[in-house]
């Protein structure tokens, strides 16, 4: 038997594992990542969060000719999670929780606040009238938890324009759907 041979001179030695190789398995990990994904995706099937405004009233309002506003707002404003397998957490919001309903009874005061030009405009003529457009908006850092894992996200909500009505109005509030934004 003749001994092996030496490779020619400057001739490169074929690496054990070859690019070959290496590429199918990138391939198999990646459909394998993506495979995985699919699957638990399918299983959850994460739906949105659902806001609305469910009650609203102005309460103490007064908006003097030097543009003064004195106000207090209440809002009821409904979180709904219709997921099962997906829960929602924010840290720093006191709520009534009702099984996959949360209340949160806003009242947000007014004192002295100065409001000039169109909004100045707009509150001297929407007086007389028993109510006031507004928009309601919200944002904050929540967490998702899906089984063992938890992943944070930042939460936009954005209600309206609508339109509240002042206490000693007869008008009665109509309640109002709000769009959510929940990105990373």
């Amino acid at each position: 038997m003749s001994p092996p041979r030496a490779p020619p001179q400057g001739a490169e030695v074929q690496p054990r594992y070859s690019k070959r190789f290496a590429a199918i398995l990138v391939l198999a990990l990646s459909i394998f990542t993506v495979l995985t994904v699919i699957i638990i995706w399918l299983s959850v099937r994460p739906k949105n969060l659902a806001y609305s405004v469910e009650r609203s009233s102005i309460t103490g309002y007064s908006f003097t000719s030097a543009g003064h506003l004195n106000a207090t707002f209440h809002f009821l404003l409904r979180s709904k999670n219709s997921n099962r397998r997906v829960s929602f957490y924010c840290d720093k919001i006191d709520v009534k929780r009702r099984r996959n309903v949360t209340d949160l009874e806003l009242s947000l005061t007014a004192e002295d606040v100065v409001v000039r030009g169109v909004v100045a405009e707009n509150l001297k003529t929407e007086r007389p009238s028993g109510d006031v457009k507004l928009e309601v908006k919200m944002s904050g850092k929540i967490r998702l938890k899906v089984g063992l894992f938890k992943v944070h996200r930042s939460l936009e909500v954005l209600c309206g324009p609508f339109q509240v009505p002042f206490s000693s109005s007869p008008k009665r509030f109509d309640r109002v759907t709000c769009d959510v934004d929940i990105s990373l």
